[in-house]
């Protein structure tokens, strides 16, 4: 990754460190430190400021002191409000204490991107701005749902390519009472 980019990011990350106090007190601990993040189209290298925030190290020769391999998945899960499962999922190596500093202060964070919109069109526009967004997402997560759930009910019920659940529960419980059967037969002829 270029500097520029990678530096955007750093940006970005800062933005919204600058109004997380308890975060930049947790990142302080580890002043000095580098920690290398890979993703799909992401290999960025930070290191922890004085100030508890994070700059580029992309000149470092040294070995950073955490890597953390994220998955392919991460940009779709972060912009959809799911960090918590990105970081989940993330492969961690080097020191695990840092880690976990790391992965708390992104898990923890939160970016107000409506208090940052306010700031160029005022609270009122922000407010509904935001709001309007937040019921594009709902509306987006709820049209999946449906398609998730249509597309199951036609593959179980219309083209019979999936045995539906309760004929799987069914199933379950016949091979259930065929055992038990079959036990009380063993039983009966032991005894005869």
């Amino acid at each position: 990754m270029t500097a520029y980019p990678a530096q955007l990011v750093v940006s970005a990350i800062n933005h919204v460190l600058i109004n997380e106090h308890w975060a930049r007190e947790k990142l302080l601990a580890f002043v000095g430190q580098t920690a290398r993040i890979e993703a799909q189209a992401l290999n960025i290298s930070l290191a922890i400021t004085t100030d508890g925030l994070f700059e580029s190290d992309s000149t470092s020769i040294q070995q950073p002191t955490v890597i953390i391999y994220l998955p392919d998945n991460t940009l779709v899960k972060m912009i959809s409000g799911e960090s918590a499962a990105v970081f989940a999922a993330a492969r961690i190596s080097g020191s695990a204490e840092f880690a976990e500093a790391l992965a708390f202060v992104f898990r923890n964070i939160k970016w107000d991107a409506e208090a940052d919109l306010a700031g160029l069109i005022g609270d009122i526009p922000a407010s509904r701005a935001m709001s309007a967004l937040t019921g594009l997402i709902e509306w987006q997560k709820s049209a999946a749902t449906n398609v998730a759930h249509n597309l199951k009910e036609y593959l179980t019920e219309e083209s019979a390519q999936l045995t539906p659940q309760r004929e799987i529960e069914a199933f379950g419980q016949a091979v259930n009472i065929l055992r038990d059967d079959l036990e009380r037969l063993e039983k009966r002829i032991s005894r005869l």
